[in-house]
């Protein structure tokens, strides 16, 4: 099973997480089953809002050169599904809305009898989730007594304290003179080095460079190149056919492969 959602960016998040949700819920039934869940495969193909404005004014353009080339892989994809208003959703190359996007209840139950007939089991729909049990109404908590207010008691001031003498001071003692520190004893000069002449120390760097040049002389360098993602390259990409020059992920015909139509600035 193949399903394909054209959407706008921002526009239709939630739709597209329960489009999500659905068929990896698809899957993991497929896979109980014994089933390979890969045999049901989502392509959301993303259009920017003002690319979906300027895709309305040429999608019925009958000449190719009226249309702007950042345009034409995606209005060539929209034609071969027969959209002509976004968003939209194709499965199994037949299109299921275009413009509105129809409720996923109606969608669940499109799928899976697609799935019914072509994998010939009884799937369930997504559970929905349980909901919440109300919380039970508390009653509010009795009142306390009233308390009786206590009777203050008259409270004395405290004696006053006996005032203390002051201490006696004691007389100062002189303190002894401070003797100065002894002289040091004085360190001989430390002998001078005679310098090197500037020009042997230039052969030695000369011959050191030398040495490491033709440790070098030897060495490959050998890299490799690891590609994430949509590659800069139709060749580097899973997806290609080289044989027929064609896209299989979105059935583009590919005419120079280093220019892959997938980075076309229409497509997000």
């Amino acid at each position: 099973m193949y399903i394909k959602f054209y959407t706008i960016s921002e526009r239709f998040d939630e739709y597209e997480k329960s489009l999500k949700s659905l068929v990896e819920n698809l899957r993991n039934q497929l896979s109980k089953m014994g089933e390979n869940p890969d045999k049901v495969k989502l392509t959301i193909v993303k259009v920017k809002p003002e690319t979906a404005a300027e895709t309305a004014k040429y999608v019925g353009e009958k000449e190719e050169r009226k249309i702007p080339p950042q345009l034409r892989y995606l209005i060539s994809a929209l034609r071969q599904d027969g959209i002509m208003m976004l968003p939209a959703m194709v499965i199994n190359n037949k299109k299921i809305f275009e413009g509105e996007p129809m409720p996923m209840d109606q969608i669940t139950t499109i799928i899976l009898n697609e799935a019914r007939t072509e994998f010939s089991i009884e799937l369930q729909p997504q559970k929905a989730a349980q909901q919440s049990p109300q919380p039970q109404q508390q009653l509010p908590p009795p009142p306390p007594p009233p308390t009786q207010p206590q009777q203050q008691l008259p409270v004395s001031p405290p004696p006053p304290q006996p005032q203390l003498p002051p201490p006696p001071q004691l007389p100062l003692l002189p303190l002894p003179p401070v003797s100065p520190p002894p002289p040091q004893p004085q360190l001989p000069p430390p002998p001078t080095q005679p310098q090197q002449p500037l020009l042997d120390l230039m052969g030695q760097q000369s011959s050191r460079q030398s040495a490491v040049e033709g440790a070098l002389r030897g060495v490959t360098v050998t890299g490799f190149k690891l590609v994430m993602g949509r590659p800069d390259n139709c060749n580097d990409c899973i997806y290609y056919g080289s044989t027929r020059g064609r896209c299989l992920l979105f059935g583009f015909k590919v005419g120079d492969p280093t220019h892959p139509p997938c980075k076309s600035p229409g497509l997000n």
